[in-house]
């Protein structure tokens, strides 16, 4: 399949990887509620599951509070330089570092780390976001401001399922909306501005909304164009659906 073409590509993703991505999960976990003695990350989701919606806003709300630890991501970022470089034909490759609003919002963060972070979705409620494309994320710059550590060209995401996840929950993907010229929607979500997709666009390509992968247990992830329109559909089929992202910088 072309990535530039369709606008997304599956990828296998070893064993190792997911293992990692869900220990860094659980060390956040951990850091957040430091009096629980939580036995697995089976017992994490369910204690998260029944967090009353302020208690989770306080601890997941915030995409910085989310953040993986140096040590995973500098895991992450060997492993795109090893994998992920060849199949995007660059010269340099990198994830993006966090920034100056992640530091001063996250404390457990280093500075200059790379930026991995992980999504939590309850069963029934409204932990997702609109459908959109992250380039409008990156126009939007100060709260939504990423750092590269270099001159960069391009900019892809890559996303991995960790737990709860199926086809019923899944990441969706509108392939070729990548080509598509959209006028963006900036809504105010409370304190914040976020962008949308016209909803004209979406009943109009409600066909070409599709879920890529076929296998939810951290063996592929979708690597995708950061113009690609993406959304995560509410849960109602299990307790969390917990998932990773990161995205991917090339030149």
């Amino acid at each position: 399949m072309s990535l530039n073409k369709y606008g997304y590509k599956v990828l296998k993703t070893p064993k190792i990887l997911a293992s990692l991505i869900s220990k860094g999960i659980s060390k956040s976990i951990i850091y957040k509620f430091p009096k629980k003695n939580f036995k697995n990350l089976n017992e994490q989701f369910k204690f998260i599951s029944n967090l009353s919606d302020r208690e989770f806003k306080d601890k997941f709300g915030n995409n910085a509070y989310r953040i993986l630890d140096s040590l995973t991501t500098n895991k992450i970022n060997k492993w795109i330089n090893s994998k992920i470089k060849n199949e995007l034909k660059c010269k340099r490759i990198s994830l993006n570092v966090v920034s100056k609003y992640d530091l001063k919002n996250n404390s457990s963060l280093k500075k200059k780390q790379f930026n991995a972070f992980f999504r939590i979705v309850r069963n029934n409620k409204n932990d997702v976001g609109f459908p959109h494309r992250d380039s409008a994320f990156w126009k939007l710059g100060k709260l939504y401001a990423r750092e590269a550590p270099f001159k960069y060209k391009y900019r892809w995401k890559f996303w991995i399922p960790i737990y709860g996840v199926n086809k019923k929950n899944c990441l969706r993907i509108i392939k070729k909306s990548h080509k598509d010229d959209i006028k963006i929607i900036f809504k105010k979500v409370k304190n914040s501005i976020k962008p949308s997709i016209p909803k004209f666009y979406m009943k109009k390509n409600y066909r070409n909304i599709i879920v890529p992968l076929r296998k939810f247990n951290g063996n592929e992830g979708i690597l995708f164009h950061d113009d690609t329109i993406h959304f995560g559909p509410k849960n109602y089929s299990t307790n969390c659906r917990v998932s990773a992202e990161f995205n991917i910088l090339t030149s």
